[in-house]
């Protein structure tokens, strides 16, 4: 008989919570923690598709409104992009259904789409989709 395979926990994850794991000045324990295990292998992190252009154009925002300079932009996009999250596609009609019946972006319908689907947490730091049913 085979041994059995260990497999880490799954959880989507949004733009809000990597830009504050990534932003200098937004950076908080709790966040440093969830990014650590995915790190360490202990936590799966996956998003949809719109997921790494979101956390990109977060710091792009960040560096044009000077919180910060050039260079920290490419070290923080060159960070994100060594932390490997997963990508998977929502079911699309499914994105579009969020959306419509609860009021939201199709952009956070599809974490949420993802998230319901595969029937795992979604972390966010968004508190209107924190509160989603």
């Amino acid at each position: 008989m085979a041994g059995s395979i260990d497999v880490p926990p799954v959880m989507v994850i949004d733009a809000s919570v990597m830009l504050c794991f990534l932003l200098p000045d937004e950076r908080n324990e709790e966040i440093q923690s969830i990014i650590r295990q995915h790190v360490d292998g202990t936590l799966a992190l996956i998003a949809p598709p719109i997921f790494p252009y979101e956390v990109i154009n977060g710091l792009a925002l960040a560096a044009r409104r000077g919180r910060i300079n050039a260079e920290t932009f490419h070290s923080l996009a060159g960070q994100f992009i060594t932390l490997a999250i997963g990508i998977r596609d929502p079911v699309l009609s499914d994105v579009g259904a969020l959306a419509v019946t609860l009021g939201i972006t199709a952009y956070d319908a599809s974490y949420v789409a993802l998230a319901r689907e595969l029937k795992i947490p979604l972390l966010t730091l968004d508190d209107r989709l924190k509160k989603l049913p």
